[in-house]
């Protein structure tokens, strides 16, 4: 009798643990596979170096073990620039000295005048690479192919987020899947993670933002700590991260603004203040400050240890900041979502224009179709629009303001937002494709706004 009365007991604990492996192992697993498999196959022959810097950030990788950070002014190593000369620069023809050679001292003939042009970054992005790098290189890589494998660490971690923010959003967890897999087929995942690349970890940095925003809505006492912190090290990984950082700490104060004034209080004071009370709106305004504050200590930092240089600088356009330059840059990331598309091909293009198409579509659907889709998604939605129409004209202002000159913003800057924006792809598609009860008018049936923002 006692072994018939285990039975149901054991049959249940199996029925659970077939739930989990099919609902949380598997996907997980497919998109961490996906993800090795995407940089494990592109990095798999020898390609010149990218575009996008490439050159200088093998220079601040190679350097990690024995100077840890790379300083205004420091000319390149022999390292990067055997790179250059045995690898090339994509869609750049560069005459330099020999590849097999072991004399590499002519600072004229590379980039910059042989000196460096990644010391604005702090190296946090290339100390965790590197580390990650050393499994590869014990086993016989060179230095570029192991940091370029790294990026499948950055890429798993990216869509492995993107699959929990949409699960914690209430969304099947099948969107979830479906749009880390397309996110691995997005020019902006080939640029950033099958090259070393400081927008490597945006993916990612955007994702889990988003988590810990959730869970801090949530009330969770570790993410209303853990929000700072996490802030902190986005910017520290890439300045740009900022938008994402931006995006969820908006979000969780006008969530809690909107609570307190559907809230029944006698006094509106009292309704305010209990804003700037809430731990969820202080955990948002304190990740933001300590954000801005690590960015102004690592710029102080940078000057101090500078070294005295002859470099002409980075060559790149310069022009006026004007109202059309600033009113384009509005636009820079919600029309280039996914991007760079014009370095990729024909899948690469594609991908891009539909996620284009659907972010704006599902930006505007949820935000003014509010009613059928609820206050939750319309501030979540507002929130990461008005952030990503602000990050381009402050990033050209900020440009202004300490060099003296505006260039065109790259599309990479908005890579944090990437996620985001895949994350209310998923909630307007789930809700619109989805039959859900309607009312008497015909409209979907809507929870009262308190139980909604919840």
């Amino acid at each position: 009798m006692e072994g018939r009365s285990l039975l149901p007991g054991s049959r249940s604990v199996v029925a659970r643990l077939l739930a989990v492996l099919r609902g949380v192992i598997a996907p997980v697993l497919i998109l961490v596979v996906a993800s090795m498999g995407f940089v494990g196959w592109q990095t798999s022959h020898a390609r010149a170096l990218s575009v996008y810097d490439e050159y200088v950030y093998v220079d601040y990788l190679a350097k990690i073990p024995t100077e840890g950070v790379v300083r205004m002014g420091e000319e390149t190593g022999d390292t990067a620039r055997q790179a250059l000369a045995c690898l090339g620069v994509q869609q750049y023809t560069i005459v330099v000295q020999p590849c097999r050679g072991h004399d590499f001292s002519k600072d004229a003939i590379y980039p910059y005048a042989g000196h460096t042009g990644a010391d604005i970054y702090t190296p946090a992005y290339f100390a965790v690479t590197w580390v990650v790098a050393q499994p590869f290189m014990w086993a016989g890589m060179d230095l570029v192919h192991a940091g370029r494998l790294a990026g499948a660490f950055w890429l798993a971690l990216g869509t492995v987020g993107l699959w929990l923010l949409i699960r914690l959003l209430k969304v099947d967890p099948l969107y979830g899947l479906v749009a880390g897999l397309v996110v691995i087929a997005t020019p902006a995942v080939y640029w950033s993670t099958t090259y070393i690349s400081t927008d490597a970890p945006s993916l990612a940095v955007g994702v889990w933002m988003g988590c810990l925003g959730v869970w801090v809505w949530r009330r969770r006492r570790a993410a209303i700590v853990l929000l700072p912190v996490a802030a902190v090290a986005a910017i520290l990984l890439k300045v740009q991260n900022l938008a994402a950082v931006g995006a969820v700490a908006l979000a969780l104060l006008v969530g809690v603004m909107i609570e307190r004034s559907s809230a029944d209080r006698p006094l509106r004071r009292n309704r305010l203040a209990g804003v700037f009370t809430d731990a969820r709106s202080l955990s948002a305004i304190v990740a933001v400050v300590l954000a801005l504050c690590a960015q102004v200590g690592w710029l102080a930092l940078r000057a101090a240890i500078a070294l005295p240089s002859s470099s002409p600088g980075v060559d790149t356009v310069r022009q006026e900041l004007t109202v059309r330059a600033l009113v384009t840059e509005a636009f820079r990331f919600l029309t280039t979502v996914g991007g760079p598309a014009g370095l990729s091909g024909t899948l690469g293009v594609v991908v891009s224009d539909v996620l284009i198409v659907l972010t704006i579509a599902s930006l505007v659907g949820l935000i003014v179709g509010f009613r059928a889709w609820g206050v939750r998604n319309l501030v979540l939605a507002a929130s990461v629009l008005v952030v990503a129409l602000l990050l381009g004209p402050a990033l050209a202002f900020f440009t202004r303001l300490t060099v003296g000159y505006y260039t065109p913003l790259s599309e990479r800057y908005g890579l944090s937002l990437l996620g985001l924006f895949m994350a209310l792809i998923a909630v307007y598609l789930s809700t619109a494709l989805s039959r859900r009860p309607l009312d008497r008018a015909g409209r979907p049936v809507i929870t009262r706004v308190t139980e909604d923002v919840r």
